[in-house]
């Protein structure tokens, strides 16, 4: 009996804390990056980048590899596009995955981005 009112007083005392507190809750799963409006260049010698663009300032951007995230990077307040920068993507052709998490929102699911050598 004793442990039954330790569970509720625990309980109560989390309901209590939580309605007393701002707790920000995402409003959904961001939408994807049109796959047009992401660019993926590939350098000899300096930082690859990867640009998109038709976003709204305070959206971050991931870019990763087939294994790992690579690169991230946020939209300046007055922006509508950012530049991930990195240090290098591959000397050879292949493929980015590139994902947009909006302010108050969850990360989108990740649109793939072919690039050249």
């Amino acid at each position: 009996m004793k442990s039954k009112f330790r569970v509720q007083s625990i309980l109560v005392a989390a309901a209590l804390f939580l309605s007393t507190t701002n707790v920000a809750l995402a409003d959904g799963i961001s939408p994807k990056p049109d796959e047009a409006n992401i660019t993926v260049t590939n350098n000899a010698g300096i930082a690859d980048t990867v640009k998109v663009t038709s976003l709204s300032a305070g959206d971050v951007v991931r870019v990763y590899s087939p294994k790992t995230q690579i690169g991230t990077a946020t939209v300046l307040s007055g922006k509508t596009e950012v530049i991930v920068s990195i240090p290098q993507i591959g000397t050879e052709a292949g493929v980015v995955y590139v994902s947009v998490t909006n302010v108050g929102s969850l990360e989108s699911d990740k649109v793939e981005k072919a690039y050249i050598a």
